[in-house]
């Protein structure tokens, strides 16, 4: 008996929904209905579905679950352009089969960045963020200066808090303006390649 090839699909919002799934209609009823999106994310998963219960999908019911460990626990899964963890299984499997299956790249998408490219304001939304980044970058490197040259013996502790929790903050926003850079170069890459030979 071979096993059940995906088939999947992509609605407004930008979340993978698998049509073969056992409860595919539900699933789909539910991603209608539900405006905030909360519960019917919650429910796109393998899990509910009678071929991962009986282990005949293409992605084998213990791949299935080495895959979603990956992604909740280890976040081996992230977007491509913000480098946020990626929240939805799909999401996942629906790349990994493509590559798989027919050589093609398929980016990871957190649904921020699947939005902001649909509306053409990914380099905008970019734009923000780094310069939220930065703000606080300067300001945890002003308070680390500040307490260096003013330190004041009778607030010795404090001041040596206040060091170190600035410094762990500039680590986080050096290593997140980086992540935030690769993201930007990624999408010139690769999602204005038509413009840049034109």
């Amino acid at each position: 008996m071979g096993r059940t090839e995906p088939y999947f699909e992509i609605d407004e919002k930008g979340r993978v929904i698998c049509k073969l799934h056992s409860n595919y209609d539900q699933l789909k009823s539910l991603c209608e209905t539900d405006s905030r999106g909360v519960s019917c994310d919650q429910n796109l998963t393998c899990k509910t579905c009678t071929s991962y219960i009986e282990d005949t999908c293409y992605f084998e019911k213990s791949r299935i679950d080495e895959i979603e460990h990956e992604r909740l626990k280890r976040k081996n899964y992230t977007c491509k352009l913000c480098s946020n963890k990626i929240h939805r299984m799909w999401t996942v499997l629906y790349s990994l089969y493509y590559k798989e299956k027919f050589n093609i790249e398929i980016p990871l998408l957190c649904c921020s960045c699947y939005d902001s490219l649909k509306d053409n304001t990914f380099m905008d939304k970019y734009k923000t963020r780094t310069f939220s980044i930065k703000f606080y970058l300067i300001l945890s490197i002003i308070i680390i200066i500040d307490n260096l040259f003013y330190l004041d013996p009778f607030y010795l502790a404090f001041s040596i808090v206040n060091i170190g929790f600035a410094g762990f903050c500039v680590i986080i926003y050096v290593k997140y303006l980086k992540r935030l850079k690769r993201g930007r170069d990624y999408y010139q890459n690769h999602f204005l390649k038509d413009k840049h030979n034109k």
